[in-house]
């Protein structure tokens, strides 16, 4: 492994910036951050020296505390509480009363994951010296990752499929893809099928986007819960999923194959492909599941699957039984409710007070606004009433796009009201209105109503690919908000 660079950065008087880019997944990393064996590998900094664990709680309001044996025979004790944990993206920890923290980050890069700490409470004459800690550190979780079993990925240069360990099962179902799609994705309709047939599944909880994740629970005969997790890397709606799996308590937390009495050659990490596909007289399911051992717990997890499908199957049945016709949600809609008027909606998973945010701010419009491929700059904006806005845009051929209008309302956090001119069709100006509407589960429904002056506008307007542009700038707006901080 090729040695990355560590950077610091000073963020206010008494904070310590420190990232780090791993070859590991969010959830591999996460293992090291949370499991007491784990963590005790890497977080002292001294050569051949490992932590002294004597609690560790990873729960929010659960304790810390360790020795940290330094070369000179001092113990270094420390102690301290964790203050939030949410899988995989955060980790904050440190001292009760919050003088003292570390707030880590996860941000997935690629196959790669970015690895961001923040350390407040520290003064200024100490920063070096916890720089060159953090330092030590991160060559030590750099070593203890790579001796650990290695996450499956779809691809690994050198081993074959079968080498890997990969189950690999087609079923043809007569029924309706959309219908097929739905029993697959629902959690009340995974409950009935998860599992062998001897088995059940009383919790299901998913996210199902990209970079979102599921956790299962499946039950045997005589009431052992067995927990199962990963993150989605890849959706195509009625098409494909891809995501991780991997066991985990009944937290969420990932846990090695030796937590329910596995064999410890399992891998931390599986991979699981799942494709939709139509055919005559029904829809062709391709299940593959990557990196099992070879042998019997391979055999087993084939059987496994094979049983599961059934039910899967008879489930797909009953569905198609008492329901004459399914509709596939999309989370993005765009309707014409006038020969004047464009409206679209969309349900983003964030608060709206975070999501009218990343409309005002300037740095967040580049991250989102406008189609894959089109880059934004922001020549002004000034969110006012009265307040002038004029983006920039160079699409992937070099080509520049220019947009200018005032803004009419602003209402934090319900309402954005302004007006809207591409420079190209100077004249031509519509009114957009952004509602923002907190839901019941907290996300935000965000209803986008375009006003334009004639018909043509309109029509004109939709011949351009803004619906494509539209719902392409509405995705990268979700992703960006599973990590936008306000200023």
């Amino acid at each position: 492994m090729t040695k990355k660079s560590i950077k610091a950065s000073r963020t206010k008087a008494k904070s310590l910036k420190i990232e780090r880019l791993f070859d590991a997944s969010p959830e591999r990393l996460w293992t090291f951050w949370t499991d007491p064996t784990n963590f005790a590998k890497w977080f002292n900094p001294a050569p051949g020296m490992n932590l002294v664990i004597h609690e560790y709680e990873a729960r929010p309001g659960g304790r810390v505390r360790f020795d940290m044996p330094q070369p000179d025979g001092n113990k270094n004790p420390q102690e301290g509480v964790f203050h939030v944990l949410d899988p995989y993206r955060e980790i904050v920890t440190g001292s009760e009363d919050k003088s003292f923290l570390i707030k880590v980050n996860f941000k997935p890069v690629g196959t790669q994951t970015r690895v961001i700490v923040l350390v407040n409470g520290i003064s200024l004459e100490f920063h070096e010296g916890a720089l060159k800690g953090w330092n030590a550190g991160f060559d030590k979780l750099e070593n203890a990752l790579a001796g650990w079993t290695m996450p499956v990925k779809t691809e690994v240069k050198g081993k074959s499929r079968r080498e890997l360990g990969e189950i690999a099962i087609t079923r043809t179902l007569d029924a309706p893809r959309g219908l097929v799609w739905k029993a697959w994705t629902d959690p009340e309709w995974i409950k009935r099928w998860w599992g062998p047939k001897v088995f059940t599944a009383p919790y299901c909880r998913l996210d199902l986007r990209v970079g979102g994740h599921y956790l299962y629970c499946m039950r045997s005969p005589d009431g052992k819960d067995f927990w199962s997790t990963g993150f989605y890397r890849e959706i195509i709606p009625m098409e494909k999923i891809v995501c991780t799996d991997s066991f985990a308590d009944e937290k969420g937390n990932i846990v090695p194959a030796t937590y329910y009495g596995l064999g410890p050659d399992f891998p931390l990490e599986l991979v699981l492909t799942v494709i939709f596909e139509e055919v005559k007289g029904g829809t062709k399911l391709t299940l593959r599941h990557l990196g099992h051992p070879i042998g019997e717990m391979k055999r087993n997890a084939t059987l496994g699957w094979n049983e599961s499908l059934d039910k899967f199957a008879e489930s797909v049945r009953q569905l198609q039984g008492g329901t004459a016709s399914i509709e596939v949600v999309d989370p993005f809609k765009l309707t014409l409710p006038s020969d004047r008027e464009i409206v679209i909606t969309r349900v983003l998973n964030a608060p709206r007070e975070r999501v009218f945010d990343s409309y005002a701010d300037p740095n967040a419009i580049p991250e989102w606004w406008g189609p894959r491929g089109f880059r934004t700059a922001v020549e002004k904006m000034d969110v006012r009433p009265d307040g002038v806005w004029r983006f920039v845009q160079k699409g992937p051929d070099g080509k520049e796009y220019a947009f200018n209008g005032v803004y009419r309302e602003v209402l934090r956090p319900e309402r954005l009201v302004y007006t809207f001119e591409y420079e190209g069709m100077p004249g031509h100006i519509l009114i957009e209105t952004v509602r923002l509407e907190k839901q019941l589960d907290g996300n935000t429904k965000v209803t986008v109503t375009d006003s334009f002056q004639t018909r043509k506008d309109r029509d004109g307007m939709l011949q351009s690919g803004m619906e494509k542009g539209a719902r392409e700038s509405m995705e990268r707006l979700e992703e960006l908000l599973r990590e936008y901080s306000p200023p």
